[in-house]
């Protein structure tokens, strides 16, 4: 066995392991980190291409990042903490299974790729952000994730199907009663700026959205359910007057077209009873719908330069009407931080010079009226 595999085997069993210099497990080598051990991190920890990591234990990163490009397996019993006051990475060049996952840093994580939680994700601090080509991914058997508005996931969690049968189910701001049989379900969460969507009259949703899936469908089995988000997801939205929305892929329909006051709360909560028909999109908005339900048109042409922008944004438009169009900003978050009104025929150039006082970050645009939607993940610079 190699020297360094079996100094960190003899290290991790026999001592507390609190590391204050980079570790680096070179190609051969080997780190084993036992259940009810930990290893403590006050510096980066890198598996390079050859190198094994194998725990059912703690990994404490208490400053640092953890990068592999070799192999790391993390057992159903084993925790990654991330306890770091300055930014921190988790670097893996393919998905990663792990028992635990712990953020209490206020700077937040964003993995490069899908993590998968057999056990838990505790929030403690810090947004946690899967990107929607890399979502975190809950196993069957894994506790519901407690979030807070210091500390949450934004962008795509999915509930692995579950065996339902005619049980109870709770997963990220869906909780359903037990009920009518729904065979097995699957539960896809996305929150930010991908989950906020034009609806009727031009008025866009909060920044929550579930598609609920579920294999009894046929049989259209029936449930109570309440969604619930949190105050950081409104959008801006009126909470004093809400409606919910489903979209089946053919536009957005109100459930309902009577409003709901759901401002008393946080989390807001909003119960929809003997909810049938899945295998679709919910959502919430504070806008009544006026006739049909509006398919946004993709024949329309947005531009948006510089980018990144500076003092100015230039909008070129593109569409096949004479409407106005409204433009929003938000930031990453979903909060709406610009909204205005702009005259355009079929082709406009538009200059925004109130994003000048925008912080540097990145930036939600999205330019619609009551026929189309477009919407731009751009990046604002000094």
């Amino acid at each position: 066995m190699n020297r360094v595999a079996i100094f960190f085997i003899f290290y991790v069993l026999f001592a507390p392991a609190f590391l204050r210099a980079q570790v680096t497990v070179p190609p051969g080598a080997a780190i084993s980190v036992q259940q009810g051990t930990s290893m403590v991190f006050s510096q980066n920890l890198i598996v390079r291409p050859g190198g094994t990591l194998t725990t059912d234990g703690n990994i404490i990163m208490n400053a640092g990042s953890f990068a592999d490009s070799g192999t790391a397996v993390f057992t159903g019993n084993s925790s990654l903490v991330y306890n770091g006051v300055t930014a921190q990475q988790l670097y893996i060049p393919s998905a990663l299974t792990v028992g635990t996952l712990v953020l209490n840093n206020a700077t937040g994580l964003a993995p490069n790729n899908s993590i998968t939680i057999l056990d838990s994700l505790v929030l403690v601090n810090g947004v946690y952000s899967a990107d929607t080509s890399f979502p975190i991914h809950f196993a069957n058997g894994a506790t519901n994730p407690q979030e807070s508005n210091n500390s949450y996931i934004m962008g795509r969690a999915i509930m692995d199907p579950v065996a339902a049968g005619t049980g109870a189910l709770n997963f990220l701001g869906c909780s359903m009663v037990a009920g009518s049989d729904m065979g097995t379900v699957s539960i896809v969460r996305t929150t930010g700026p991908d989950a906020v969507a034009v609806v009727a009259a031009g008025d866009t949703t909060i920044a929550q959205s579930w598609v609920i899936g579920s294999s009894n469908n046929a049989a259209n089995p029936s449930r109570n359910i309440t969604f619930s988000w949190l105050s950081a997801q409104d959008n801006g939205r009126d909470m004093h007057a809400i409606y919910p929305y489903s979209n089946n892929g053919t536009g957005y329909t109100a459930l309902s077209n009577t409003p709901r006051d759901v401002s008393g709360s946080d989390p807001r909560n909003y119960a929809l009873a003997s909810l049938s028909n899945y295998n679709r999109l919910f959502t919430f908005a504070s806008h009544a719908p006026v006739g049909v339900p509006q398919v946004i048109a993709a024949a329309t042409k947005v531009t948006a330069f510089p980018n990144p922008f500076g003092s100015v944004l230039s909008l070129s438009i593109t569409k096949d009407d004479e409407a106005p169009v409204q433009v929003r900003i938000m930031d990453m978050s979903g909060k709406t931080l610009l909204s205005n009104t702009y005259k355009a025929g079929r082709s406009t150039m538009l200059s925004l010079t109130e994003v000048g006082g925008l912080p540097v970050g990145s930036y939600l645009v999205q330019v619609y009226n009551d026929h189309f939607g477009k919407s731009l993940k751009l990046v604002k610079a000094d």
